[in-house]
């Protein structure tokens, strides 16, 4: 496969951009009827699955028979996996505000944890798919996501209790 295609459901798509980046995953279910779809149109889900610090040859999706991931290889295998991809940034806020803004540093402003966060005037995806009539949620396992950055913008439920239980 060429770089700048993703599988889908075994066949190949192009896509825009793409970047795996780090700890969270972004879950959108339509919701009851966004302006603008024909009746009886369903929208597709969509379901973004960032992770840090995990080298795909080390996933069974990506060639590793030695390692069993079978929600991943699952997921996979029904939805869209990249073959390249690639972080516009190597640290975990600001490479996720790129992903979730379609933005760079050089214009969002996050570059590191000494900025204030994601700024007020960039929609980010999750706000756009709420306009659209998505239903959306995260999950995030990791401080760098945390909502003082404003990654929760947008999003119906933005879990990042990070408390042991």
């Amino acid at each position: 496969m060429a770089a700048g295609e993703a599988r889908l459901g075994g066949g190949r798509r192009p896509f825009v951009a793409g970047a795996i980046a780090m700890a969270s995953a972004l879950v959108a279910a339509p919701g009851s009827g966004p302006a603008g779809r024909s009746a009886g149109a369903v929208p597709p889900s969509v379901l973004l699955i960032t992770i840090d610090t995990l080298r795909a040859d080390h996933v069974g999706c990506y060639g590793d028979a030695r390692i069993a991931t079978p929600a991943i290889d699952a997921l996979a295998a029904e939805g869209a996996r990249f073959e390249h991809a690639y972080a516009q940034v190597p640290l975990t806020l600001p490479s996720h505000v790129t992903i979730l803004t379609g933005t760079y540093p050089m214009l969002n402003g996050v570059r590191d944890f000494t900025t204030a966060g994601l700024p007020p005037s960039l929609p980010t995806l999750a706000e756009i798919l709420r306009r659209h009539g998505y239903h959306t949620a995260a999950m995030v396992s990791s401080f760098a996501l945390d909502r003082m950055w404003g990654l929760d913008r947008g999003f119906d439920l933005y879990d990042d209790n990070l408390e042991v239980r």
